[in-house]
């Protein structure tokens, strides 16, 4: 009997390098964890599972739940995880890297909401978040512009280089998605362009006298003496407008002279 026991005891004496742990399992208390480095003796009775610790390299995020709480979290890499009794990995992910001018675009499944994160930075996403790719921001200068729609509203919006603070990139916030890109309309010295809004006002862009003139963030064509650029607000339109001609209303006489030659002999 004693060799048995001995048999028995030393069958529970492990010896756990830095990364090893030993889940064990007792009838009163539940699980419960042994993490390396160790060398002892443990109950011969509990041992359950030996298992490596999680490695997280920088560039990656671990998911675990607790199959106890039913609880979900994220662990950030760099770190050497050892799970705790009930921790299951549900998944196992890599960071997004985000660069200078790019954005993602992050979809909460459990509640809906969205959120918007720009770069530079690198970032992970929440348990229940998602997403489909990393954007391009849109440069805005004087030549270009970008109308965007609020998915909330409906509402379309023209975004300039105006709007920007001290930046040359737009990002859309939240709900706002691209609708499309604005070339700016050219109006020379001698023309005019007359727009009509949606609430049936109409501004007159002059090319011959841009002063005082701020709709649609209107600039000086470059390189000209007179004349403007601006760009098309949503819902707006250009007037046209015809001219019709009519034929003169004096009536033109015209009197023929007939002249005869006599000849005498």
């Amino acid at each position: 009997l004693i060799l048995i026991f001995f048999c028995i005891m030393m069958s529970a004496y492990v010896n756990l390098g830095p990364t090893d742990q030993f889940l064990l399992k007792s009838g009163t208390n539940g699980k419960y964890v042994k993490n390396g480095p160790f060398a002892g003796q443990l109950h011969p009775f509990h041992l359950v599972e030996r298992r490596k610790a999680e490695l997280i390299e920088t560039t990656e995020y671990l998911v675990l739940q607790d199959t106890l709480s039913g609880r979900i979290y994220t662990v950030e890499g760099p770190d050497l995880h050892f799970r705790g009794p009930y921790e299951e990995v549900i998944r196992r992910g890599d960071k997004i890297v985000l660069e200078k001018d790019h954005y993602v675009r992050l979809t909460d499944v459990a509640t809906g909401a969205e959120r918007v994160e720009r770069g530079p930075q690198t970032l992970v996403p929440g348990v229940t978040e998602n997403y489909t790719a990393i954007y391009l921001a849109a440069y805005l200068n004087e030549g270009r512009a970008v109308v965007v729609r609020d998915r909330t509203t409906g509402e379309q919006t023209l975004i300039t280089a105006c709007d920007l603070s001290d930046a040359t990139t737009f990002v859309p916030s939240p709900m706002q998605y691209f609708v499309s890109r604005q070339d700016p309309i050219y109006v020379l010295p001698h023309e005019a362009v007359v727009v009509r809004d949606v609430d049936g006002k109409t501004t007159v862009y002059s090319g011959r006298n841009n002063s005082g003139i701020t709709s649609g963030c209107s600039s000086p064509v470059a390189g000209s003496v007179g004349g403007l650029s601006f760009f098309l607000p949503p819902y707006s339109k250009i007037l046209r407008m015809t001219w019709s001609g009519y034929p003169d209303q004096m009536a033109t006489t015209t009197t023929t002279t007939t002249t005869t030659t006599t000849s005498t002999t």
